[in-house]
């Protein structure tokens, strides 16, 4: 397909929509499988019994559809301009939870949201006006990219196992975010190598095929284990966030999008990143269902003087 990228960035807002409903159809069939109140990794007895619910199924179906419009949104425009999009679920999330779970969404929480919007939007705009269309496929320099995102979510998956419990639905999220955001540069890699180079006897592409195989399967399930330790909004904020800076920054340095890039002007899109995942953090500290969370395991410390008054989250 030709490159249009106002096309694949209407095709990428379209997504977020699919994006959002499904992580909050998924997270709702994860409150109901799976007890969240513990913060436990779920087995895979929890997971067999997760992926045979119809209303998880059903989010899967959703998520597919907009997964299957990102894609394409990808194939016809670059990563750096339609990854960021993918942000507007956040806020999306946000109020279809609050409608299904029937709570009031602190101010503090859509400041957090304001700052990620505005951080990774600036983010955005600034990648978009050094992005070149072309992809240059630097074997090496993809191979060690593949191997630094994967040690990178095998430490925030560990962090999500045994890490403090206030932090374990930020941390799944987070592994799975930089899987997804590889797998992201990853289909605009292979897309690139089928329609435009030798493909089928390079191991180098087949390898990029396993790990955007691997990146899928792997990050999905510790998308899940994130729903199981904390609200939907978390989890799609980290996604929409961590997926795309992720993404943005193979693409930049890796995938040679870049065209003119200062310094100055790659230090300051790095602080916005920054920014955009620090208003994650703190809209996962400040999330009505995370502030039931540790009123909860507080009281669970207290010992039984304090379960008197239990929570339930």
């Amino acid at each position: 397909m030709e490159q249009n990228i106002p096309l694949a960035i209407v095709l990428a807002l379209i997504a977020t929509i699919g994006f959002a409903g499904g992580a909050a159809i998924q997270h709702y069939a994860v409150g109901e499988t799976v007890a969240k109140r513990d913060q436990k990794t779920m087995g895979l007895a929890a997971m067999w019994r997760l992926i045979r619910t119809p209303r998880w199924l059903l989010g899967l179906c959703v998520l597919g559809v907009g997964a299957a419009l990102h894609v394409v949104a990808l194939i016809l425009g670059p990563v750096t301009v339609v990854q960021p999009v993918g942000i507007l679920a956040v806020p999306w999330s946000i109020l279809l939870a609050a409608r299904i779970h029937k709570h009031r969404i602190p101010p503090r929480v859509w400041l957090w949201v304001a700052v990620t919007l505005v951080s990774l939007g600036l983010f955005t705009w600034l990648s978009s006006l050094y992005t070149a269309v072309d992809v240059q496929l630097h074997e090496t320099a993809l191979l060690v990219a593949i191997a630094a995102v994967a040690a990178a979510a095998v430490v925030l998956g560990f962090a999500g196992h045994s890490g403090p419990k206030a932090l374990r639905c930020l941390a799944w999220a987070s592994a799975g975010s930089v899987c997804y955001g590889l797998a992201s540069s990853l289909i605009r890699v292979v897309a690139e190598w089928i329609t435009r180079h030798e493909w089928s006897g390079n191991p180098a592409f087949w390898i990029c095929v396993a790990a955007l195989l691997a990146c899928y399967a792997g990050g999905g399930w510790m998308i899940q284990q994130g729903y199981a330790n904390g609200p939907a909004e978390t989890v799609v904020g980290s996604m929409t966030t961590t997926d795309p800076f992720v993404a943005v920054m193979i693409g930049l340095f890796v995938l040679g999008e870049s065209v003119g890039l200062s310094l100055g002007i790659g230090l300051g899109m790095a602080a916005l990143g920054i920014a955009s995942i620090l208003g994650v953090v703190l809209l996962s500290h400040d999330h009505p269902e995370a502030v039931a969370q540790r009123e909860y395991l507080a009281l669970q410390e207290a010992g039984p003087a304090g379960k008197t008054h239990s929570i339930e989250p």
